[in-house]
């Protein structure tokens, strides 16, 4: 049986001080962090299992971060209260973490930019796709190259490029468990 699973890595490290409490509460339960003095990094691994069945539940935490941040991502807390209202938790995968760094490059503008690079991989082979993603505080771009198999050998074959937000209407949370 193989396992599907992406890998990603976000740079640069970023200041503590520039993530609300909301942001931190929700970037540091989908990402593994690496602390480098008052920065961090974030680094994330997640099955497909993961990212479609894996929850955040809210806690007090959640609750108080919801409360001191609301002034700074109004957004963000309307849309984290409204799932916590729909489904009681937050799907793991449906965090939009992009948006999220681009709303922390817009409050701090010597943060000129953000990258992701994600690796779509499975246990049984290499990776099969990989994502590369600018966060600018006016734009959110990505490059993807899918690898296909034919004739064995694996070959780049197709580009996507994808621009803004994936679901304007809901930016944050992307979908919810009722949706699965």
């Amino acid at each position: 049986m193989s396992i599907d699973y992406v890998v990603a890595s976000v740079c640069p490290a970023i200041p503590r001080e520039y993530l609300t409490d909301v942001e931190a509460w929700l970037l540091t339960r989908v990402f593994d962090i690496e602390q480098r003095g008052d920065h961090l990094a974030f680094r994330g691994s997640w099955s497909l299992n993961d990212i479609y069945e894996g929850i955040l539940s809210p806690d007090q935490a959640l609750i108080g971060a919801l409360a001191s941040s609301r002034e700074l991502c109004p957004g963000l807390c309307v849309a984290v209260e409204h799932e916590i209202t729909k489904s009681n938790v937050i799907i793991l995968g449906a965090v939009d973490y992009e948006l999220i760094f681009q709303s922390i490059i817009r409050r701090h503008h010597s943060l000129r930019h953000i990258s992701i690079e994600e690796s779509d991989c499975n246990t049984k082979s290499f990776c099969c796709a990989k994502t590369f993603t600018l966060i600018t505080a006016d734009a959110i771009e990505s490059i993807r190259t899918k690898e296909i198999y034919e004739n064995g050998d694996y070959k780049n074959v197709q580009i996507v490029r994808r621009s803004g937000a994936r679901k304007p209407e809901s930016p944050y949370i992307l979908f919810s468990k009722d949706d699965i």
